[in-house]
């Protein structure tokens, strides 16, 4: 397959051009309307508790599960008749419009329902509009709304807040925040390219493969949104994983080919070398990047699946681009790749052969860093291993504390109108509705008011309730105290009774999960059937829709990376290997994620800590940073393996092989890291902060894989392993002479090997 690829880009490399550019334009138009039809939502379980709740009261009692809060402002104070009048003229205009599907406000509420919604000092109110559209179309129904009304009008101030408010803006900043990364990482990506490869040619094809990732996959999203939700946040992943992973594909697939055309002489051959051995290897570790993503669509999260969706298409096109359009460029370009070769004057004043970029082999491969490195680490096994493990695991050690959350609007800038609504109505009210739980009764047509008059007493107990308002009044302390002060309902057999939380208690914490289980534990009348939603349910709902399906996730990214590394290597050693340091890797990068943004150290990166992390976004970098430790991995054990099927494969020859490997991959991980690390640091501009924390924990990440696990606790390992290696029991090592997907050695696989017939290297 690669030879008829590769023979085809050296005589037509124009048409193979010809045909991706005019792929890449349809892509690009077919992309270009994505982002109108992509959706804000997809961190809710439809499937749950909280909303089967939420749909009983939008049947019954028109509320919805999102809700669009406005702050309305009034210096005459709320009460004054003209403010009154201008503050029902208001209600009435968002009671028009669409998408609204009730509205609470003071001037139209009951007389102890109005003193909820009125600020300590009289001169501030909420409005609180149901909105309609759920969480995919309720953000931009609410921004719609927040539109016609905002802005100061006959003597009041309107800025809108609220959930709905708050993912809109989220969806919005997050595009902002698209564009200022693509505006810092492709020019600094650019320049570092041009370093390492030492000219201006061939630091462009990175960036064609990325540009052509980036627009098919955006086209695949928009015919995506054709069949099936896909969240907004897909468009941040594609941009950022289509310019990492172009970039590092082609790195690997030009320092092959620059190195065999040094040994060969021939720029034609130097290519199908190159092509046949680091195009087998592109291909492969996509397909372990794209096994480890496509896991993500078991999730009932369709941000989780869209995130799937982004990564395996952004993977694909790369890797394909790399084998197919890399080539043809190559052909097209020939000789001219190396002009405009900033090194050139260098090695002519060396007279020698070596490349002076930074991907170059050595002509002695033994003075080599990468090599000495590996040589060390070999002969410094157990230390080795013990003190790179010991890093990891006091990194890894503030994961024990993580707790999870939901975005809320602490994730926005403080400039965020959302967020300060939310911080003036903490501050300034009685009530917070984003600190009530509703509970909806159904089937209870038989109950009376006596019975459900108890259960809010009840209720009214569990500690840290600041009041339950039921149909009959608001009950606290074990007892009815007056008119009910928030909404509450019954209608057809349906109850409705909301739980005022205590403004002591943060959401998404300890006391709070322990509240929500109290109230739980609280046995309805007889025979209603009590369901909660609110933003506590939501967010355990969620939680648990994610991590119910985390273990079977987790089994098969596990089973198909060894199945896969077994493939590639023969070995059953090597793929628990990478499997164990992977992990280890990964709750590395998590805990620093949890020590800086849930803890709040080194200032939380400009963020400010909620005291919990967004599980989704958790699960969705895991996976990744997974899938791109695998990647490292496939290269440098590639060319491990290369190395040691060329020798006559002794204990001394496995350490060879493992030092000559990690030498001629080295200088293209440790560029490619460096490179990936320019484009996820250029994400941590972000003002969204789960979109900080995503770029933070693979930054880390691939760092400690390229310069702690690949060079240092990989060769440690494996020197101290021997040729045990390379072992596999004999069934599989037939079945792997039979359909592995590396090259063989005319010695085969490696018996089990002696214990002391070879020498140490």
């Amino acid at each position: 397959m690669f030879e008829r690829i590769v023979n085809r880009a050296i005589t037509s490399p124009k048409r193979i051009l010809l045909a991706v550019t005019f792929l890449a334009v349809v892509c690009g138009l077919v992309g270009s309307t994505a982002v109108d039809h992509l959706l804000a939502g997809g961190q809710l379980s439809q499937n749950s508790e909280s909303a089967r709740a939420n749909q009983l009261l939008s049947q019954h009692f028109s509320q919805q599960e999102m809700d669009l809060t406005l702050l309305v402002r009034a210096q005459a104070g709320i009460d004054d008749p003209t403010v009154a009048r201008t503050g029902t003229q208001l209600v009435e205009r968002i009671r028009s419009s669409a998408g609204v599907s009730s509205v609470l406000a003071p001037w139209t509420a009951s007389r102890s329902m109005a003193r909820s919604l009125i600020s300590s000092d009289g001169k501030s109110a909420l409005v609180v509009a149901a909105i309609s559209g759920g969480e995919e179309w309720a953000p931009k129904n609410a921004k719609a709304i927040a539109n016609r009304v905002e802005g100061t009008d006959d003597g009041l101030t309107v800025t809108a807040g609220g959930m709905a408010m708050v993912q809109s803006e989220i969806a919005d900043q997050s595009q902002r925040d698209l564009l200022v990364m693509e505006v810092i990482a492709v020019p600094l990506s650019f320049l570092a390219l041009v370093a390492i490869f030492g000219g201006i040619y061939a630091a462009l094809l990175p960036l064609v493969v990325g540009g052509i990732a980036i627009a098919a996959t955006l086209a695949e999203l928009r015919l995506l949104t054709s069949v099936t939700d896909v969240s907004i946040y897909a468009m941040n992943v594609t941009t950022a994983l289509a310019l990492a992973l172009g970039i590092d594909y082609t790195l690997l697939l030009l320092s092959r080919y620059r190195e065999e055309a040094r040994l060969c002489g021939d720029r034609n051959q130097a290519l199908r070398r190159a092509v046949a051995k680091a195009g087998r290897t592109v291909l492969f570790s996509s397909v372990t990047v794209i096994l480890a993503l496509s896991a993500l669509t078991l999730f009932p999260l369709y941000f989780l699946r869209s995130m799937a969706y982004a990564g395996i298409g952004v993977v694909a096109v790369a890797a394909v681009s790399t084998v197919v359009v890399a080539p043809a460029l190559i052909a097209l370009l020939g000789d001219r790749i190396e002009t405009l070769d900033l090194y050139a004057p260098l090695r002519r004043r060396l007279k020698g052969k070596r490349d002076g970029a930074a991907i170059a082999v050595s002509a002695d491969i033994t003075q080599n860093f990468w090599y000495r490195t590996a040589r060390r680490a070999m002969r410094n096994a157990v230390p080795a291993l013990a003190g790179g493990a010991a890093v990891l695991f006091v990194l890894a050690a503030p994961v024990l504390g993580i707790r999870f959350g939901m975005p809320t609007e602490r994730i926005l800038p403080s400039s965020s109108t959302a967020r300060q609504v939310a911080e003036a109505v903490q501050s300034e009210f009685r009530v917070n509705p984003s600190d009530v739980t509703s509970i909806v009764l159904s089937d209870a047509g038989s109950v009376g008011t006596p019975e459900l008059s108890a259960y809010a007493n009840q209720l009214s107990l569990v500690p840290g309730v600041q009041s339950v308002n039921a149909p009959d009044g608001a009950h606290q302390d074990g007892a009815r105290v007056g008119a009910p002060s928030y909404v509450t309902g019954k209608k057809d057999a349906v109850v409705w009774l909301t739980v005022i939380r205590s403004p002591t208690i943060e959401a998404f914490s300890a006391p709070a999960r322990n509240q929500l289980r109290a109230l739980h534990a609280v046995p309805a009348p007889h025979p209603a059937v009590a369901q909660f939603t609110g933003q506590e349910q939501l967010s355990t709902d969620s939680n648990a829709a994610v991590l119910d399906k985390l273990p079977t996730v987790g089994a098969l990214i596990a089973l198909s990376t060894l199945l896969l590394l077994f493939l590639l290597t023969g070995s059953v050693i090597i793929p628990i290997k990478s499997l164990l340091l992977n992990l280890l890797a990964l709750s590395a990068a998590l805990g620093v994620v949890v020590w800086i943004f849930q803890e709040g150290h080194l200032g939380a990166f400009g963020t400010s800590p909620t005291g919990t992390l967004v599980l989704n976004m958790l699960v969705f970098v895991a996976v990744l940073t997974f899938g791109l430790s695998m990647d490292y991995e496939v290269f440098i054990v590639a060319r491990i393996r290369e190395q040691w099927l060329a020798s006559p494969q002794t204990r001394a020859d496995n350490a060879e092989a493992v030092a000559r490997g990690i030498a001629t991959s080295g200088r293209v991980v440790t560029a490619a890291a460096m490179l990936m690390c320019i484009v996820f640091a250029a994400m941590s501009s972000a003002q969204v902060a789960f979109v900080r924390m995503f770029a933070v924990c693979l930054v880390v990440a691939v760092a400690a894989d390229a310069l702690l696990i690949r060079m240092v606790l990989v060769p440690a390992f494996m020197g101290l392993a021997g040729r045990w290696n390379w072992w596999a029991p004999k069934p599989l090592a037939a079945l792997h002479r039979r359909f592995g997907l590396a090259e063989e050695s005319p010695h085969g696989l490696a018996a089990a090997p002696s214990s002391d017939r070879d020498e140490s290297g």
